[in-house]
């Protein structure tokens, strides 16, 4: 009698342990309620400048204004709003699906990293739609998401160091050197030789923090004193000087200077912080 009721026992903790598993994935999420889509698009009406100066007296009635203006122009819109997010068992897909695309970063010489590669696929039939850079902000600046964003930085440093990470950094690694000569049809002093060698003879624990250590080259380097300009559909990045303007012209992976900027120093000085301690802790 005794030993049946013990093993009611443990069968009923293990349904409550299995229920707060499920539970606690649910809850482990980065969530936004956030206008979703072309949330940077020129407001109706809005006056471009006319392509044939940089001289700020011609501009006629297009303005030059501060990024942080847009920003405020979007959070009072008053458009319709929907939730982003991406939970912790995602997030683990998500990485370790592009981690090889990630370190390339840190490695590349001419062919470039960019969002048209991204695999982002996440399970249960979901694909990860690319936040725009209010989301992000938003994700990376929401107080009470914090301690979320904590955990999901612990997790990143735990993701990383797991074999089955570098196992797929290495599957991925294989596919992209097989692209490069099946495809590509690299040869040695051409386009793409540096990039495919590289790949080749780099080990995970370099490639990786060689990735890490160039992405924080690309954000701490990031003109936040640039103001933007209407051009068609969309604000254009520009740099003032004196009496004139010149455009930001973004070469970095993945774009990431001007989704620096659209983020702004705070939600970016976050995302470095974050990962300067993931850095040290993969080192350790």
């Amino acid at each position: 009698m005794k030993t049946h009721w013990t093993l009611r026992i443990l069968l009923l903790g293990l349904c409550l342990f299995c229920l707060m598993g499920v539970t606690k994935s649910k809850q482990i999420k980065l969530s936004v309620n956030v206008p979703l889509g072309e949330v940077f698009k020129l407001p109706e009406g809005t006056i471009c400048w006319d392509w044939y100066s940089n001289d700020i007296e011609d501009l006629g009635y297009a303005e030059i204004v501060d990024w942080d203006e847009v920003m405020r122009m979007v959070e009072n819109s008053g458009g319709a709003k929907a939730e982003y997010f991406i939970t912790l068992d995602e997030f683990e897909t998500l990485l370790r699906n592009n981690i090889f695309l990630f370190t390339r970063i840190g490695i590349y010489e001419d062919f470039e990293p960019d969002y048209w590669y991204l695999n982002c696929k996440i399970g249960y039939g979901r694909e990860l739609q690319y936040p725009n850079a209010y989301t992000m902000a938003k994700i990376l600046t929401d107080s009470r998401q914090e301690s979320t964003r904590e955990a999901f930085v612990k997790a990143a440093i735990q993701i990383l160091k797991d074999p089955k990470t570098k196992a797929a950094w290495e599957q991925q690694r294989s596919e992209f050197c097989q692209r490069m000569v099946r495809t590509w049809e690299v040869e040695e002093g051409e386009w793409g030789w540096t990039d495919y060698q590289r790949a080749k003879n780099v080990d995970y624990q370099s490639a990786l923090f060689m990735g890490i250590n160039e992405m924080l080259r690309y954000m701490k380097t990031t003109d936040f004193e640039a103001k933007v300009l209407p051009d068609g559909y969309h604000w254009k990045i520009v740099r003032v000087i004196n009496t004139y303007f010149e455009h930001v012209y973004d070469s970095s992976p993945f774009r990431l200077q001007s989704a620096c900027f659209r983020m702004g120093p705070d939600a970016t000085q976050k995302l470095i912080g974050y990962m300067e301690r993931g850095l040290e802790s993969l080192k350790k």
